[in-house]
């Protein structure tokens, strides 16, 4: 009998799985617009060696060939605010359904990314607003002999 456990996944990695999946932000930049197809390509651009063409596996022996151009600066701008805006929004997913907890997990999982597109996010979560039974504990940052968070 074979063993499935390495196929479950299960707390924090459930959660992040969950928010990738869930989470939809929409970004502006289409990969399918940067597509040019072998027939419209300059005969520079067929002979170039750095270029990647690439098959399609639609039919086999009447696919299309294309490769795809590089993005401009005004789209790179565009992906990076995309990246920036997902990872707040996975970050407030996680915090809105799973709680503090596995939201500072998440944060410290990717944390270079957070790092790379200069987010800040404020780590300091009140714990009883985030929290299932929505109690104040001691190990929150607002806990300082009682609790101080108002909301």
């Amino acid at each position: 009998m074979r063993d499935n456990r390495a196929f479950v996944v299960t707390g924090l990695g459930a959660a992040i799985l969950d928010a990738e999946m869930s989470v939809k932000t929409k970004c502006k930049v289409s990969r399918m617009s940067r597509k040019i197809l072998w027939e419209e390509a300059s005969e520079e651009m067929r002979n170039d060696p750095d270029i990647m063409w690439i098959m399609d596996a639609t039919v086999l022996g009447q696919g299309k060939k294309y490769c795809f151009r590089q993005y401009t600066k005004e789209e790179k701008e565009e992906l990076r605010k995309y990246q920036q805006q997902r990872l707040l929004d996975e970050f407030d997913y996680i915090l809105n359904k799973y709680g503090w907890e596995y939201a500072e997990g998440f944060y410290n999982a990717r944390k270079h990314r957070f790092e790379e597109y200069n987010i800040e996010v404020n780590l300091k979560i009140p714990h009883c607003k985030y929290n299932k039974d929505n109690q104040c504990d001691m190990t929150c940052v607002f806990f300082n002999g009682r609790c101080c968070y108002v909301d």
